[in-house]
């Protein structure tokens, strides 16, 4: 038999459980689903043209999608290796975002081995016409040069294939 102390401690424990599980709960919101929000890219439809010539001075023309990075960023660092490997499979454009002129870009590439197709954007301009406001983001597009994605942080070499052949 539960005596009535023993009752109360029962519903104050069963409280305290529960109101535990709801501050769980709200901080993974806010910790996943309010990133959403906050990071919400209103572009969409066709990109913007990148007028701006790449690092080798060719003209940007139907990429698949388009990269926007940046050299003092650690999570773009660990990104490279994806992207080179995804470059040697599918058009794509990386966009150097406030990274220094364009020596200091293409000593960062050369000293990463990186063999990409890179427009500098010194100052920034090409983000802000993307609404980008953090790297790396990329921006997925369809055959008819539409975004059909857009990922913003990390992802996977597995994620950004699967991305780009869901888009194809």
């Amino acid at each position: 038999m539960v005596t009535s102390t023993g009752r109360d401690t029962l519903i104050k424990k069963f409280h305290m459980s529960i109101t535990k599980n709801l501050i769980y709960l709200v901080a993974a919101l806010l910790l996943f689903v309010a990133p959403i929000f906050v990071h919400f890219n209103p572009l969409s439809g066709q990109v913007p043209q990148i007028k701006t010539l790449t690092l080798r001075g060719e003209k940007v023309s139907k990429p698949q999608f388009i990269y926007f990075w940046a050299s003092g960023c650690g999570t773009c660092e660990k990104m490279q290796e994806s992207i080179s490997n995804t470059l040697k499979d599918y058009k794509g454009v990386t966009i150097a975002v406030t990274s220094g002129d364009n020596f200091i870009v293409k000593t960062y590439l050369a000293k990463q081995q990186l063999n990409w197709t890179t427009v500098n954007d010194e100052e920034g301009s090409i983000a802000k016409q993307y609404f980008v406001k953090t790297v790396p983001t990329i921006f997925i597009l369809n055959s008819k040069g539409e975004i059909a994605f857009v990922t913003l942080g990390y992802i996977s070499e597995l994620g950004l294939r699967l991305r780009l052949w869901l888009a194809s």
